[in-house]
């Protein structure tokens, strides 16, 4: 591929290219085990994606994303990057960058060296030079990807930006390990800004609390960048781990309990916060909250900067006092940005500008746990009189809260297979297009202090409806319309999918068809496991996976079948959804869902389909439908298959081979 790639290049690819973590992961797992073997638990994408890029070569990361993705695309995306203004400077920067670390290294040797021989040296030449570099990777008034501070950190990637700074991902040439740099914008003159940035490193100094983010060092300036040296948490904050799936909703409860218990803490020395919000809550690798930024808080002996009394703060999540008066601020304020934030927890993704000082609305809008809502409606008041007296009190409520909805179960809870492939309707229809984080639960949760009597009648005739659902597909697979019980038209990205795939001609190259895989023999050790698996449990029968004579093609349609003379490529942009779609029916459990989904990606990105198609068998226990997606994989792409299928103590038949790929379980997967 022609022209330099750089690292700004490359992640931009990985992003486009991979947007779910669970393709990005099968990059790694199959091209890149050893940077795979080093992912920690809990790394989000950003430092995983980071990681990949410092331990493998740029041609080595192409080449392994022409080999999953399309490779026509790949290069033209490429290109793009390439023919942006601005390249050329990126690419000669990175190169500055590079030889700049080299001299600092090579300086470092020579020092030791010679103060070890007890020698005097000479450094004038390099130290000019290295100020040469410095000076020509330093443009406009912020620092840029590349360059080091105070001859120390190496800056990575710009990983957070607020109103008074820019947060760096950096490694520490001292420590020798990667940190979080917070560095004032520009070369801020203003003194309250400066004293403002200062005070939250000194306070977090002070503060000694597991769940609060360590400061490692005292604040410094060079050159005149003022900064200061945090501990990098590499999960990421909260509402990227949402956004990410990576947690679900009790996980998130449970970081916004931790993190509350901080804020208790800070609150017990005179520290009122005022920014709580979802992104200033960070995630350890176990998923354990880390508290942070510090800019705005205020001390019983200072206004922390608010002379003026202007409003500040993240509008969302700010309460209504203190975008009147920032000195009016105090717990109850800190306790209304946890009001919100608990809604964002439980909306499960950032909360839109509509719930701005109406958080109770909003909650019952889009279908609330009940045992949620008088919490809401408390921390979330106008007035500070009606809020909880404290964050320990608001904790203690929470707690309580997260008790009673576990006790609240849904009085119908029918399996998502179940459901008939040309329904437009959810049996429980919600406004989130992320399932995992749908607020789900009883009628009576719903209706019932408003109408008990209509909640009871929705449940009968739910349950009336799922019980004549689940007749009709044990009569056999015909078509059935499920009512709606709330007359909205279809939000989800699967509908919007579906919709786009049924107005496809039969003539379409992509057109779904029914998956058959080729003729194989039965092995006799897995005769030997069905027979065992029936003897134990005679009731249940053996699932059966009959393969048909007919070998046909790995891209999902028979020999006799063609494709037409005007068919073209599915359109990019509706493939990619078809295919990310696929993956989050996976990540959420419906496995026969996200077969559906893949088998019509399979002309036109077979790699990325097969992959889906047999993680998604392997979790089911169909075995031939899993080897079938072995064998139309390619050798290197193999790998991620493998790891899903011996979790589920599936073996698969190699076809490079005469012997059988053994199932290695460890303790970890015997315990699951």
């Amino acid at each position: 591929m022609p022209g330099e790639v750089t690292r700004r290049a490359l992640r931009s690819l990985l992003d486009v290219l991979l947007p779910v973590a669970s393709d990005f992961d099968a990059l790694c797992i199959d091209h890149f085990p050893r940077v795979n073997q080093r992912f920690a638990t809990g790394m989000d994408r950003t430092s995983r994606t980071n990681l990949l890029l410092a331990q493998a070569r740029p041609d080595d990361i192409l080449a392994a994303l022409t080999r999953i993705c399309d490779a026509d695309e790949v290069h033209e995306r490429l290109a793009q990057l390439q023919s942006a203004h601005g390249y050329a400077r990126e690419c000669a920067s990175e190169a500055l960058s590079a030889r700049l670390q080299a001299l600092l290294l090579e300086r470092d040797r020579l020092s030791s060296e010679a103060a070890s021989a007890e020698q005097p040296l000479d450094l004038s030449v390099r130290n000019a030079e290295i100020a040469a570099i410095k000076k020509e990777l330093r443009r406009g008034p912020r620092l840029n990807e590349g360059e080091i501070l105070d001859e120390r950190f190496i800056l990575q990637q710009r990983i957070g930006h607020g109103g008074y700074g820019d947060v760096w991902l950096a490694f520490d040439r001292g420590r020798q390990c990667l940190v979080a740099l917070k560095v004032l914008h520009g070369r801020r003159e203003d003194p309250n800004s400066i004293e403002r940035f200062y005070r939250g490193a000194r306070v977090l100094m002070q503060l000694s609390h597991p769940h609060l983010v360590h400061v490692l060092e005292p604040p410094g300036e060079h050159e005149g960048f003022h900064y200061f040296v945090m501990e990098y948490v590499h999960g990421g904050d909260l509402e990227r781990a949402m956004r990410e799936d990576r947690v679900e909703r009790p996980q998130a409860l449970q970081a916004l309990l931790q993190a509350a218990s901080a804020l208790a803490y800070a609150h017990q020395r005179g520290l009122i916060h005022r920014d709580i919000k979802p992104t200033n809550i960070l995630l350890d690798g176990t998923g354990s909250a880390r508290l942070t930024d510090f800019d705005l808080v205020s001390a019983d002996d200072s206004t922390g900067g608010t002379a003026s009394g202007v409003a500040m703060g993240t509008l969302l999540y700010s309460a209504p006092e203190v975008h009147e008066d920032a000195r009016r601020a105090d717990e109850r304020s800190d306790v209304y940005s946890l009001g919100m934030t608990l809604l964002c927890v439980l909306y499960g993704r950032p909360l839109p500008r509509v719930a701005i000082f109406h958080g109770l609305d909003f909650a019952r809008q889009q279908g609330c746990p009940s045992a949620f809502l008088p919490l809401i409606e408390s921390a979330t008041a106008d007035q500070p009189s009606q809020r909880p007296a404290g964050v320990r009190a608001f904790s203690a409520w929470l707690e309580a809260a997260i008790a009673a909805d576990r006790r609240t179960q849904p009085l119908l809870a029918l399996p998502p297979a179940a459901h008939s492939a040309n329904s437009t309707q959810e049996l429980a229809p919600s406004q989130s297009s992320n399932p995992r984080w749908s607020w789900t639960g009883s009628s009576s949760n719903l209706w019932g202090q408003h109408n008990r009597w209509l909640g009871w009648a929705l449940s009968a005739l739910t349950l009336a409806v799922g019980v004549g659902f689940v007749l009709v597909r044990l009569r056999g697979p015909r078509s059935v319309q499920v009512p709606a019980l709330v007359s909205s038209p279809p939000t989800s990205v699967a509908s919007m999918t579906e919709e786009a795939l049924s107005q496809r001609s039969a003539d379409s190259v992509t057109a779904p068809v029914p998956l058959r895989v080729p003729s194989e023999p039965v092995h006799a050790s897995e005769k030997e496991d069905e027979t065992k698996a029936s003897s134990k449990s005679p009731s249940s029968k053996p699932a059966t996976h009959p393969r048909p004579a007919a070998k046909l093609s790995c891209l999902g349609e028979s020999p006799p079948r063609k494709r037409s003379a005007g068919a073209g490529r599915q359109n990019p942009e509706l493939l990619d959804m078809v295919l990310a779609q696929a993956q989050t029916e996976y990540s959420q459990g419906r496995f026969s869902q996200a077969i559906r989904m893949a088998r019509t990606a399979l002309p036109d990105s077979p790699l990325r389909a097969w992959r889906i198609i047999g993680a998604a068998a392997c979790q089911t226990g169909d075995r031939t439908l899993a080897q079938a997606a072995y064998d139309c994989l390619k050798s290197a792409e193999r790998g991620y298959l493998i790891l899903v299928c011996e979790k589920r103590g599936i073996r698969i038949a190699s076809t490079d081979s005469a012997t059988e790929i053994p199932v290695q379980k460890s303790a970890s997967m015997s315990a699951n």
